[in-house]
């Protein structure tokens, strides 16, 4: 060793097992907020006023989990979830995920079948909001108790990224023999993937799943040599139940047959629907035709699928 004023040379370090020890400042502390109070919960029948709420803070906290209970015996009633980031003034629609299937819903159709349970539970992000509520946006319809439950954690989720859900085809088929002079619905044979249903005249989308149609295809045969007279075209909806010609139309069109020639066949005509056309779990449709004449045989294809 060599002694310098001021300093002192200590020559190399030694084999590692041996070095110089090194002082390292000790890593900083986190601490992650732990707590889970208890859920908010409220009981919700026929008799619950629209906009009833249960709402809870969530200043703190990074998710809130919706959980909906609802008997067979609730037949329709709307909860949306909502959240707000100015103490409760205003209110948006919360980015909430179903923890079934990780698909996006911030409005929950509590049930449009009657016999079958519809309950779900949600996730929403939180982050940075004041409040989070589920509100019944449509009152219930039915009997039975609706349970709502609202709770939060600290920890936050995953960002919401958009997926495709499972889609089995769906096509229904079906002819009217002689175009009628009144409103008359066509009998569907409905096949959803390679699965064929029951001939009717009332159509009803799969419990727990939405029906998108994307195209209505139609042809009309002349059965006499007369010309086929324009032919009204209606897709009739509702809730549920049996399709009557007193429901809503959602969609309507006019087709004809010029031609004065026995077996002419005119068309096919089809009426495409680029974003769909979305019918929600259990709801009841059909198609139905109405012409000036009986001079044609009308054919029809409802094409789409379920998720």
């Amino acid at each position: 060793m060599t002694l310098t004023p001021g300093r002192v040379n200590q020559g190399l370090p030694a084999a590692a097992a041996n070095a110089w020890p090194v002082s390292l400042p000790a890593p900083p502390t986190i601490t992650e907020k732990q707590d889970q109070p208890a859920s908010t919960n409220a009981t919700w029948t026929s008799a619950t006023g629209a906009n009833t709420a249960v709402t809870v803070n969530t200043t703190g906290y990074g998710t809130a989990t919706i959980s909906i209970q609802v008997p067979s015996t609730v037949t329709a009633g709307v909860i949306s979830i909502e959240v707000s980031d100015d103490a409760g003034t205003t209110y948006y629609p919360a980015g909430s995920v179903r923890v079934d299937n990780g698909l996006a819903e911030n409005v929950v159709s509590l049930q449009l079948t009657a016999g079958t349970a519809n309950s779900r539970m949600y996730a929403a992000s939180v982050d940075a909001m004041t409040q989070v509520r589920a509100r019944l946006s449509t009152v219930i319809t039915g009997t039975g108790n609706v349970l709502v439950r609202v709770g939060v954690i600290a920890g936050g989720i995953e960002p919401l990224v958009s997926t495709i859900p499972p889609r089995t085809m769906f096509a229904a088929t079906g002819s009217l023999n002689a175009t009628p002079t009144t409103e008359t619905f066509v009998s569907l044979t409905p096949v959803r993937g390679v699965t064929a249903g029951g001939a009717s005249t009332t159509m009803t989308v799969t419990a727990n799943k939405t029906l998108r149609i994307t195209s209505i295809t139609l042809a009309i045969q002349n059965i006499t040599t007369a010309a086929v007279d324009p032919t009204l075209i209606l897709l009739r909806a509702k809730a549920s139940g049996t399709i009557a010609t007193t429901d809503p139309a959602i969609w309507r069109t006019r087709i004809s047959n010029a031609a004065a020639v026995l077996n002419t066949l005119g068309g096919p005509f089809e009426a495409t629907f680029p974003d769909g056309i979305d019918l929600p779990s259990g709801a009841a449709f059909g198609l139905s035709s109405a012409a000036a004449s009986t001079n044609g045989i009308l054919e029809v294809s409802v094409n789409g699928y379920e998720f």
